[in-house]
């Protein structure tokens, strides 16, 4: 299939705000849209149309870009006068996972009735006592009071590989149909 050339991108001007001048400065306001499944991204970003088509003339020191939140960031190239895309690749960083030391809250049900000295019921091996009213007992310690066995020290590992990429790459692929704002300033 093709690639994505700048004839494939189609420039929206946008009435409002539109074309301004602000203290020598001409911003403009506009979308772009591209893609359509059928259409390669090529390597390094896709051409954009000419800055003429803009509205500008000489120069665009500037591209602000609103992203549109579909998981993909997008980033204008300058030097080439191109639109890259990329993607993260999620997951964790390679490190050390540090789990803290804690206790938990054990809630003895009320109301069962006890069919063994630990107070559990033989049919749905609830854990409770004979009472109708519940007791929390709040930061159990299991040596003096039974409850929770707290686990402590522990820690661990993700395998992640040195050298590998860092949280982004450019895509690959073809895009869906996208658009995004942008906001120029040149002259």
């Amino acid at each position: 299939m093709p690639n994505i050339a700048a004839s494939d991108v189609v420039v929206n001007l946008l009435s409002r705000p539109g074309r301004r001048l602000v203290e020598g400065v001409k911003q403009v306001y506009a979308d772009i849209v591209f893609g359509d499944a059928s259409l390669d991204y090529p390597a390094g970003g896709f051409p954009m149309p000419d800055l003429s088509v803009f509205g500008l003339l000489k120069d665009c020191f500037f591209i602000d870009i609103e992203q549109p939140g579909n998981g993909f960031l997008y980033q204008y190239v300058r030097a080439t006068h191109k639109m890259k895309i990329v993607q993260s690749l999620g997951g964790i960083p390679a490190g050390t996972v540090t789990v803290v030391d804690h206790t938990h809250d054990l809630r003895l049900i009320g109301g069962i009735t006890a069919a063994e000295a630990v107070a559990c019921d033989g049919a749905a091996l609830n854990f409770g006592k004979n009472a109708a009213t519940n007791r929390v007992i709040a930061g159990a310690n299991e040596a003096t009071k039974g409850g929770v066995v707290p686990k402590t020290g522990l820690t661990g590992s993700y395998n992640g590989t040195a050298g590998s990429p860092g949280p982004f790459s450019e895509y690959s692929g073809k895009p869906a149909v996208t658009t995004i704002r942008l906001r120029l300033e040149g002259n």
